[in-house]
């Protein structure tokens, strides 16, 4: 799960994941895989477990121009995602199967992840 690659449409938002390389193209261009950066700061998601099941959440901007699209957690052998939607609160559960990597983007600021 090291190698998956994130494809993301600056144009309509679309997101593709892929295990690897791929030629992705979207609203007819062709799209080059995104490199996640560190959140650290108010670009942090807050997480806990309740209930065997990350609880995530966050004060982060839910317009319909500046927003978090998917929220997802990378273990070693899986992946579990959550979309997001503009104008709701940021709020979802995801199984606690373990340390992991939480990955999510926002709109505005891109693509980012933190260790959970």
């Amino acid at each position: 799960m090291k190698k998956l690659r994130f494809y993301i449409c600056p144009s309509c938002h679309n997101f593709i994941i892929a295990a690897g390389d791929a030629l992705i193209c979207c609203c007819g261009k062709r799209l080059k895989p995104v490199k996640a950066q560190k959140a650290q700061g108010e670009n942090m998601l807050e997480s806990s477990i309740t209930d065997n099941d990350f609880y995530i959440t966050s004060l982060h901007p839910m317009t319909k121009t500046h927003y978090i699209s998917f929220v997802a957690l990378i273990t070693a052998d899986g992946l579990y995602m959550k979309k997001q939607y503009p104008e709701w609160n940021l709020s979802c559960r995801i199984p606690y199967v373990g340390h992991g990597m939480l990955v999510y983007y926002c709109v505005q600021h891109g693509l980012f992840y933190q260790l959970v």
